[in-house]
């Protein structure tokens, strides 16, 4: 699917298109410059062209240049202005009838108030509450755009229920794990409540980890054995031998390990490895050895391995299952609790209305929104996660009478803490057969545009993925005046 240079005068005004933008190459423009041509050459309202950003500044800004975009054109309709550049020229002069033309353009202007311009969240709630009897919404709910208090309590619930019954040493463990509580336990999982998508990795079940800890038990009690036997033969076979590396293995570091050995092996129930333990394995003795001299060698050595590896791994895995728990626990209380209150999240609006449009077997809700919206472009794309993604695929792909603009973007794609998924941009990538580019930037100087082709043009793959996300060259802008950046007079490198 090669990548091709948008022209705003012939872009295809249906099907499912990818516009990727990098920095100053007029995305809003292009945004504003599009809605005008649905409005002249497809003849749709402003209530028809439905425009998706990310926050309520954004949907302002582009309420404000489109209503900008469409005076300028009624201007150049009317003749008081001659000054239109060159994208607005070219979509003039291929109409027929600038009176029929000049009216559809006021009307526009006098229902900007009204258009279809909304952040996610607003379009989902308008869906869900327009199309209550599709969706099963009952709307009488109150709305909340923060779950925080509610994720507070049933965090320190689960905190209480799940570890006020442990021993010292394992309570010493799980606050060793979430040094601040039940808060560091949220702040670490909480992205990850509302991504049903998501799941923990190692995944482990409580009878799978209980097999585990029973091996764990046992070699602790092997290696027990083996140290109160032989530790003796052990510590000189450490200490004297010449070919152990002893910047690795200072004789002072072992004469402190050994007795923290010793009382490692006296415990009926030890919950901690003595520090330094793993100086006593046969891999760091192994890769330890001076360059030509034989291994050390004693089967006490490959058991430790063994402990040292199998405590590493039911410590990641008991780490895991609590993860795992709390998330399932939260997701299915907090739904408990808002049904309990009778209040909603801004997140629900996007899961109920995912859940709605999936459970639309016969596509009635789809075709009605469709109906509402023929056209749609969502600003910001990169910041689209799966949930949303799903939402506006099943609206509109493969609808040959619709429209389905996703400009943005993709190497903006990685800032997962805006909510972006650089998977799901991949995904929209590989769905949507129309790929083009804003080839110009108009904001930078023509040096420092240089610069950065330069750069990122000097090695094959420099976002890595490459088939999905490429690094295509942008041209300058034809720039009259050029205002350089001088330190002490003299220009400097752009980058």
């Amino acid at each position: 699917m090669s990548m091709q240079p948008l022209d705003l005068n012939t872009l295809p005004l249906d099907g499912v298109r990818l516009i990727e933008a990098s920095a100053g190459t007029g995305k809003t423009y292009t945004i504003a410059t599009l809605y005008l041509r649905l409005l002249l050459q497809r003849t749709l309202s402003v209530k028809q062209i439905l425009v998706v950003t990310f926050t309520k500044a954004a949907t302002e800004e582009l309420r404000g240049r489109i209503r900008q975009r469409i005076r300028e054109a009624l201007q150049q309709l009317q003749g008081s202005d001659q000054a239109a550049d060159p994208a607005l020229r070219g979509i003039l002069s291929q109409l027929d009838d600038h009176k029929t033309a000049a009216q559809q353009l006021k009307d526009a202007l006098t229902l900007m108030d009204e258009a279809a311009i909304f952040t996610i969240h607003s379009f989902c709630q308008r869906m869900l509450t327009e199309n209550a009897f599709e969706s099963g919404s009952l709307f009488d709910a109150e709305l909340i755009t923060d779950e925080i208090d509610y994720l507070r309590e049933i965090a320190e619930d689960f905190w209480r229920s799940h570890f006020y019954a442990f021993d010292e040493a394992d309570a010493a463990w799980v606050a060793k794990q979430w040094k601040a509580g039940p808060s560091t336990l949220l702040e670490e999982l909480r992205s990850a409540l509302n991504r049903h998508e998501l799941t923990v990795i190692p995944s482990v079940t409580e009878s799978q980890l209980e097999t585990l800890w029973n091996r764990r038990s046992q070699l602790i009690e092997q290696v027990q054995q083996r140290w109160n036997s032989e530790g003796e033969v052990l510590r000189p076979l450490l200490t004297q031998n010449k070919g152990l590396n002893r910047s690795r293995y200072r004789v002072t570091t072992l004469e402190k390990l050994f007795p923290a050995m010793a009382q490692f092996c006296a415990s009926p129930h030890p919950r901690s490895l003595p520090e330094k333990i793993e100086l006593l394995t046969a891999s760091k003795i192994n890769t330890s050895m001076k360059k030509g001299q034989p291994p050390l060698q004693h089967p006490f050595f490959e058991l430790n391995d063994e402990l040292v590896e199998m405590w590493k791994k039911t410590d990641q895995l008991r780490r895991s299952l609590i993860m795992q728990q709390f998330i399932q626990y939260s997701r299915d209380t907090l739904v408990e609790r808002k049904a309990a209150h009778n209040v909603i999240s801004t997140n629900d609006l996007l899961t109920d209305l995912y859940n709605a449009l999936k459970n639309d077997a016969e596509g009635v809700l789809a075709a009605r929104i469709r109906q509402q919206y023929p056209l749609a472009m969502i600003d910001e794309f990169q910041d689209t996660d799966p949930v949303q993604y799903t939402i506006f695929h099943t609206l509109y792909h493969q609808q040959p009478t619709c429209g389905l603009y996703m400009i943005g973007d993709p190497k903006q794609a990685i800032y997962s803490f805006r909510g972006a998924d650089i998977f799901t941009y991949m995904q929209a990538r590989r769905d949507s057969q129309h790929h083009y580019t804003l080839d110009t930037n108009w904001r930078s100087t023509p040096p420092l545009i240089a610069a950065v082709n330069q750069l990122f043009s000097s090695t094959e793959k420099p976002f890595i993925y490459n088939e999905d996300i490429q690094f295509h060259p942008v041209k300058a802008a034809p720039q009259t005046t050029q205002k350089t950046l001088l330190i002490n007079g003299k220009t400097t490198p752009p980058l």
